[in-house]
């Protein structure tokens, strides 16, 4: 049977970038109320105390750790879905570093410019942490990955005005995708054990 396409964000979805960027950026002097001054961080990119320390990370994307979870259960996912990464990038070195990466990992992606919007998602799953980007595509199934920078007044309840679902982590992701028809004793089991390797990990 032909698998479903999901297709995964990159940044802040799969890898921590957003907070590793600000861990290099208070690692580096720059003083904590300007890594907090904005909830995008990439519009400190211009700044004079930022800017090399931006380019740094986001040119090496390797030194970007993964979200608690995502790499267990990325491996979940792959056995019921087609998994294909879509992330933007803005730079030739960030291109160049996330196909690197992407390409190391042996996954399908695809690389767009600043936005998404020449992707067509027809009759996919798209997860993404920027609402921007799901409410821009025509993906017939969008989960809003949690990212705390971004305003939403009714988060608590799992879902969006728009219809979207939320998933606050990798479990609740894995969750979300791999429960119910089918084998759903098995399933629960595989998202049990995602739960305790996310619970193991946070401690």
């Amino acid at each position: 049977m032909k698998k479903k396409k999901l297709f995964l964000d990159l940044d802040d979805t799969f890898l921590d970038t957003d907070r590793f960027i600000r861990y290099m950026l208070k690692r580096n002097g720059v003083s904590e109320e300007l890594v907090n001054i904005n909830d995008d961080i990439y519009v400190l990119s211009n700044h004079p105390e930022c800017r090399d320390i931006i380019k740094f990370v986001t040119s090496n994307y390797s030194i970007i750790p993964k979200k608690v979870g995502a790499k267990e259960s990325l491996k979940i996912l792959e056995t019921e879905y087609d998994v294909i990464f879509v992330t933007a990038s803005c730079r030739e070195a960030e291109y160049k570093s996330k196909e690197a990466l992407l390409r190391g990992m042996g996954v399908p992606y695809i690389i767009t410019g600043s936005d998404k919007t020449s992707v067509d998602m027809t009759g996919v799953i798209q997860v993404d942490d920027h609402l921007i980007h799901l409410n821009q595509s025509n993906a017939e199934t969008k989960i809003f990955f949690y990212n705390k920078h971004e305003m939403i007044p009714n988060i608590s309840t799992g879902t969006l005005e728009k219809g979207y679902k939320v998933a606050k982590d990798w479990f609740q992701l894995t969750d979300i995708l791999m429960s119910g028809g089918e084998d759903i004793e098995l399933r629960k089991f595989i998202c049990q054990r995602v739960q305790k390797c996310c619970e193991a990990c946070r401690v």
